[in-house]
C-alpha cells in the first residue's frame, strides 16, 4: 500500500511541474514480443538537451535504455512506469498497467479506458479480473469518488486529473489502477528565439495529452507545419503574428496560443537568370543582384561560376537548372525548367543467329526511316528483321544502310559463315533385362547427346547402363545436339518389371513339433523367428515348441542385391501334450566306434506307440529300435509317440552323424541304438538282426527264416503305429488272410531282442 501512495504522490508532483512548464514529456507504447516478453517503444520528447531514461517494470525489474524488452516471470498485469531527465534538467514520468500474456483466472487485476465529450464529462470503462463478486471504489482526482463498476464523472473544468480505481474481490483480494485522465485539456502555448537573418525557432511547451497534433501558422503566408517543434525563416523584415493549435480527437480539446514577433531582415541578395536554346546549347544571360558569388547547376552532372555561362547538353530531356547566389549570410535560389530537343543521329546494326543455310537479322539500327540489307550473295531486302536462306557454304559480307529525314546516313556490315552440314538424328537400340536398360547408341550427325531415362535421372555416355529402382511405365528419350544448331529427340516407353523378393511359408503341425515349408521367392537370405526365443535360418526347418501356447512365427527374406527386405507372419497355436513327450538324446559307444546312442528319455507308458524315421528312407517301431546307416553324412532322425488311450501325440526330431573315429559330426555310415532314458553301458549285438520275412509283399501268409528253438512273440502295426494283431508264434509262419490289404511294420522279439520290419499286404 505503501508503494502506491508513493506512486499518487510522486504523480501529483510530476503534474504540478508539467502545469507550470512543459519542456518534456514521457510516454511509451508497448507490445507482445512473444510468451511473457514485452517490447516499449519510447516516445517521449524534450524541448532541449538529451534525454535520460528510468524504467520500473512493475515486477522489480528496471532499465535505462530508451526502448528495452523485458521478460516477465509470469503472466499478469503489471503497472510499467517511465521516467525521464533532460540534461537541461527537465523531469517527467507516465506510467500505464499492461497485461503480460494470457491471465487465466487472475488473482485480482484492476485496469480502465475512457472517452470525454465536450462538457466535461468522462465515462470510464472498468476492465477487472477476479472472484466474483467484485467492488469499485473511484477516485476521480477532484474530490469525487464512485463505487459504480463504469462510472460517468462531470469534472468542473477541463484539466489533467489523477484518477485511481481500486477493485476488491470476493476472496479478499484488492488491486488498483492509476492513470492519468486529460478532461478536454489541451493548453497551447510556446517560446520563439529569433537570430539576425529572419530564422525563428519555435519551442513547442504546451501541456496536452498523447496523440495530441499541433499546426503552426506563422503568419507571413507559408505553409503550415504540422510538428511539435518548428523553425522558420521569414524573407522580409515585419511584424508577425504566429499561431500554435492543438488537436487531441479522443479526448475532445482543441486549443490556439498566438503570439507577435518582429522580424528585421538585412537586404536580401536576389538570384535570377534568362536563357536562349539553340539545338543542343543553352545561353544564360544574369539576372541576379546583391550577392558575392554566383553558381550554375545546369542538372546533368555539369556546373559553372560564370555569371553568363554557355553550356551544350550532350541529350535531349527536361532538366532543372539552378542559379545559386550568396552574400555574407544569405543565399538565395532561382530554378527554370529547360526542355532541349536534340536531333538524334541515325545508327546502323543488327544481329543474327545461323542455322544451316537459313540466316535470321534481327535489326538493332536506331533513328532511322528506311533500311536497306545486301546479303553478300546478290540478294537484298528492305524489312527490318529478314530471313535469308543461302545456298552454298562460304563467308558472306552482310551490310545494312540506314537513312532519317535529317539527311543522316549510316552503314554496318558483319562477315557471316555458312556451313550446311547433314542433318543430325537421333536413334538407338536397348536391352531390357527386369530392372536393368542397356542402351546402344545408333545416332548420327551429332557431337553431344543426352539420354533421359524418366525416373529423374540422366546420362551423357555414349552407350549407358541404368538400372531402375522401381517398376513401372518409363519414356526413355536420347536427344542429340551438333555444332550447327540442329538436335533431335527419339523417345521408347519401357516397361519395367522388378521381380521383389517376397516372403511366404506353410507348415504342417504334429503335436509339438512344426514342419515349416518355406513358399519365398527372390531372396538371398532367410531367417525365421518362432515366437518362443528361438529361430532358425534354414529354408524348410522343423521347431519344436517346449509349451503349449499361440505363437507369432515371423520369416523374414532379404535380397542385397535389389535392396529389398520382406517380412511374413503367420499365428500358430500349439499344444503339448503332458501325456505323450516326445524326446532323445546323444550318447556314444566308446567301446564300439560307429555306434551312436540315442537315449529315450520320452514318456513311457504301455498304451503308448512309438515311430521312428532315421532320415534315410528307413524308419521303425517300438521303444528301443536298432538302425543301421549304410553311408555317411548327418541324417534326421524323428520319434513321433501315438497314444489313442490319452489321446495324445508328440514328435521330436534331431539331426545326428558320426565319424570314423566315434566323434558325433556330419560324417559316414555308422549304427544307432536307442536306450533307455535310465540306461547307461554298452548293448550286445541283436541276433535277430539277420531275420528276414518272405514274401513281401504277401497276400496269404509270411515265413521267417528264424530257428524255432526259443519262444518268440510278434505285433502287427500299422502305419499309425496300431496293434492290429500280436500273439505267441508256433512255428515261423503267420496267417494274414484276414488283413487288409496296406502298408504295416511287425515287430519279432524272444523276450530280449527285437526287430521291426517293414511289409506290404495285398489283395487276391
Amino acid at each position: 500500500m505503501k508503494k502506491k501512495l508513493i506512486l499518487i504522490m510522486s504523480l501529483l508532483s510530476l503534474f504540478l511541474i508539467k502545469s507550470s512548464a512543459q519542456n518534456c514529456q514521457a510516454y511509451f507504447y508497448s507490445y507482445s514480443g512473444g510468451g511473457t516478453t514485452m517490447q516499449f517503444s519510447d516516445s517521449s520528447w524534450t524541448n532541449s538537451g538529451n534525454l535520460i531514461y528510468a524504467w520500473d517494470f512493475g515486477d522489480g525489474g528496471s532499465s535505462t535504455l530508451s526502448n528495452p524488452g523485458h521478460t516477465y516471470n509470469q503472466n499478469g498485469l503489471y503497472v510499467v512506469c517511465l521516467s525521464i531527465i533532460s540534461t537541461t534538467g527537465c523531469r517527467d514520468t507516465y506510467c500505464d498497467t499492461i497485461q503480460v500474456g494470457s491471465i487465466v483466472n487472475p488473482p485480482c487485476s484492476a485496469s480502465f479506458t475512457y472517452t470525454t465529450d465536450t462538457t466535461n464529462y468522462v465515462y470510464f470503462t472498468s476492465i477487472t479480473g477476479g472472484l466474483a463478486p467484485l467492488t469499485y471504489q473511484w477516485d476521480f482526482g477532484d474530490g469525487s469518488v464512485s463505487s459504480q463498476a463504469n462510472p460517468i464523472h462531470g469534472y468542473n473544468n477541463s484539466g489533467v486529473y489523477v484518477v485511481s480505481l481500486t477493485v476488491n474481490t470476493a476472496n479478499g483480494l484488492s488491486c488498483n489502477m492509476i492513470d492519468s485522465v486529460f478532461v478536454n485539456s489541451c493548453e497551447a502555448i510556446f517560446t520563439s528565439n529569433i537570430s539576425g537573418s529572419g530564422s525563428v525557432n519555435f519551442t513547442n511547451q504546451s501541456i496536452v495529452p498523447p496523440q495530441t497534433t499541433f499546426a503552426w501558422d506563422f503568419g507571413d503566408g507559408s505553409p503550415r507545419v504540422y510538428q511539435r517543434n518548428a523553425t522558420h525563416t521569414y524573407l522580409n523584415s515585419g511584424t508577425y503574428v504566429v499561431s500554435l493549435s492543438t488537436f487531441n480527437a479522443s479526448n475532445n480539446c482543441s486549443d490556439t496560443y498566438k503570439d507577435t514577433i518582429n522580424i528585421n531582415v538585412p537586404p536580401n541578395c536576389v538570384a535570377g537568370y534568362t536563357y536562349t536554346i539553340s539545338n543542343a546549347t543553352v545561353s544564360f544571360t544574369n539576372t541576379a543582384s546583391n550577392y558575392n558569388s554566383i553558381k550554375y547547376v545546369f542538372g546533368d552532372g555539369d556546373s559553372s561560376s560564370l555569371p553568363n555561362p554557355v553550356h551544350t547538353y550532350a541529350q535531349s530531356g527536361t532538366y532543372v537548372v539552378w542559379q545559386i547566389v550568396k552574400k555574407l549570410s544569405c543565399v538565395d535560389v532561382f530554378t527554370d525548367t529547360i526542355t532541349v530537343s536534340i536531333s538524334p543521329a541515325c545508327q546502323a546494326g543488327f544481329n543474327y543467329t545461323v542455322n544451316q543455310g537459313s540466316v535470321q537479322f534481327s535489326s538493332t539500327a536506331q533513328n532511322y526511316s528506311s533500311i536497306f540489307y545486301d546479303f553478300g550473295d546478290g540478294s537484298t531486302s528492305n524489312q527490318p528483321n529478314p530471313s535469308h536462306t543461302y545456298l552454298q557454304n562460304g563467308n558472306y559480307l552482310v551490310c545494312q544502310t540506314v537513312s532519317n529525314s535529317n539527311g543522316c546516313s549510316d552503314t554496318f556490315c558483319d562477315t557471316i559463315s555458312v556451313n550446311i552440314s547433314q542433318p543430325c538424328q537421333a536413334d538407338y537400340g536397348y536391352f531390357l533385362s527386369q530392372d536393368t536398360l542397356m542402351i546402344q547408341n545408333l545416332a548420327q550427325n551429332f557431337d553431344s547427346l543426352l539420354y533421359d531415362f524418366g525416373d529423374g535421372n540422366y546420362s551423357t555416355l555414349l552407350n549407358p547402363t541404368h538400372i531402375y529402382s522401381q517398376a513401372g511405365t518409363y519414356i526413355v528419350c536420347q536427344t542429340v545436339y551438333n555444332s550447327n544448331g540442329c538436335s533431335d529427340t527419339k523417345c521408347d516407353t519401357l516397361l519395367v518389371a522388378i521381380n521383389t523378393c517376397n516372403a511366404g511359408f506353410t507348415y504342417q503341425q504334429q503335436g509339438d513339433s512344426i514342419y515349416f515349408y518355406n513358399t519365398a521367392t527372390n531372396y538371398t537370405s532367410i531367417q525365421y523367428d518362432f515366437g518362443d526365443g528361438s529361430s532358425s535360418s534354414q529354408a524348410n526347418p522343423l521347431h519344436h515348441y517346449t509349451n503349449s501356447g499361440t505363437y507369432v512365427v515371423k520369416q523374414t527374406v532379404l535380397n542385397i542385391s535389389r535392396s529389398c527386405v520382406d517380412v511374413f507372419r503367420d499365428t500358430i497355436s500349439v499344444s503339448v501334450s503332458t501325456s505323450c513327450f516326445a524326446n532323445f538324446q546323444i550318447g556314444i559307444d566308446t567301446n564300439n566306434i560307429g555306434t551312436l546312442y540315442l537315449i529315450n528319455t520320452s514318456s513311457n507308458d504301455k498304451t503308448h506307440s512309438y515311430s521312428w524315421s532315421f532320415g534315410d528312407g528307413s524308419f521303425d517301431i517300438g521303444r528301443l529300435p536298432t538302425h543301421v546307416y549304410q553311408n555317411y553324412g548327418p541324417h534326421e532322425v524323428c520319434l513321433t509317440i501315438y497314444d489313442t488311450v490319452m489321446n495324445c501325440t508328440s514328435t521330436y526330431c534331431d539331426t545326428v552323424g558320426l565319424d570314423s573315429t566315434g566323434k558325433i559330426v556330419k560324417s559316414r555310415g555308422y549304427t544307432i541304438k536307442v536306450l533307455e532314458g535310465d540306461f547307461i553301458g554298452v548293448e550286445e549285438s541283436n541276433p535277430l538282426s539277420k531275420l528276414s520275412i518272405y514274401p513281401n509283399p504277401v497276400v496269404d501268409a509270411i515265413r521267417f527264416n528264424i530257428k524255432m528253438n526259443e519262444s518268440y512273440f510278434y505285433q502287427l502295426f500299422n502305419i499309425n503305429s496300431q496293434v492290429m494283431t500280436e500273439g505267441k508264434m508256433h512255428g515261423n509262419i503267420i496267417n494274414l488272410s484276414e488283413l487288409k490289404a496296406g502298408v504295416y511294420f511287425i515287430r519279432i522279439s524272444n523276450g530280449k531282442e527285437s526287430i521291426v520290419k517293414k511289409l506290404i499286404k495285398q489283395n487276391k
